[in-house]
């Protein structure tokens, strides 16, 4: 027998059909600390590289969410590629975003932040997610002056000083999700693109000349998720809306009877 061949397929309702062109799944997780049971479990399914890091980690809070990101990316691709999580394979692009070996058409984005993680998963190449803590001590316009274009600098001013960390955070997210989209981090500098929140229902962006991107084929949410975080999404939609869904993760509701499918069908 070959390695992983019993790494097959979970039976329904564990395998579901890779969303629509039209569509992306959005999974968030709210907790990033387990029982030693399910610890365990998840540990398994890290690859050789990822275990040796992760024993590496030295506090538990850094321990516990690289656990619970990596753990929530593998469960999550699971459930649309068919394969077992601990036999899913990733390749790095020349700036060092994951992507999937296998299947090639399913594409995903993490993000973690002080009490949440989210997955977002697609069949879009450029797919982008961020989510940030909005109550942590951040000197917002110093941070914006530095990083943000003019226009969103003067947005920011305008802003009512009891609205000004929400508008920050809003204008943040959104840029880390463009630039996590397209594949390229901070290689792509943050003033040289520029969202307008204030123009309507639909968010939009524009360009310097430096980035050769057109602004007209992008799709961008923005999903406040309770008091304390901001989450926006990135999506070349190619001219289309692009519907999209949010799953809360319970992991022993989740997780728990989707490892034990897999425990099943690996002993056969």
């Amino acid at each position: 027998m070959e390695e992983n061949e019993s790494l097959e397929r979970p039976r329904a309702p564990f395998l579901e059909p890779l969303p629509a062109r039209s569509e992306a799944r959005i999974f968030v997780l709210r907790e990033t600390c387990f029982e030693a049971p399910l610890t365990g479990r998840l540990v398994s399914l890290l690859s050789a590289e990822e275990r040796e890091r992760f024993d590496r980690m030295k506090y538990a809070r850094v321990r516990d969410e690289y656990l619970a990101t990596r753990a929530l990316g593998r469960l999550t691709l699971a459930r649309f590629s068919g394969k077992h999580p601990a036999a899913l394979r990733f390749s790095p692009n020349e700036w060092g975003r994951p992507f999937l070996d296998d299947p090639r058409d399913l594409h995903f984005n993490l993000t973690n932040t002080r009490g949440l993680i989210a997955c977002i998963v697609g069949n879009h190449a450029e797919i982008g997610i961020d989510a940030e803590y909005i109550d942590r001590n951040t000197r917002t316009i110093a941070v914006a002056d530095r990083f943000f274009s003019k226009s969103e600098v003067a947005d920011l001013m305008k802003t009512a000083e009891a609205e000004q960390r929400r508008t920050f955070f809003r204008y943040w997210t959104l840029k880390e999700a463009y630039i996590k989209a397209r594949g390229m981090g901070l290689a792509i500098p943050l003033g040289d693109f520029s969202f307008s929140l204030f123009s309507g229902n639909a968010i939009t962006v524009s360009f310097t000349d430096r980035i050769d991107d057109d602004p007209s084929t992008w799709r961008f949410a923005h999903h406040p998720f309770g008091e304390s975080h901001f989450l926006s999404t990135a999506v070349r939609g190619e001219g289309s809306d692009v519907a999209l869904s949010i799953d809360v993760i319970d992991p022993a509701r989740d997780w728990v009877p989707q490892l034990d499918a897999w425990d099943v069908r690996a002993s056969r």
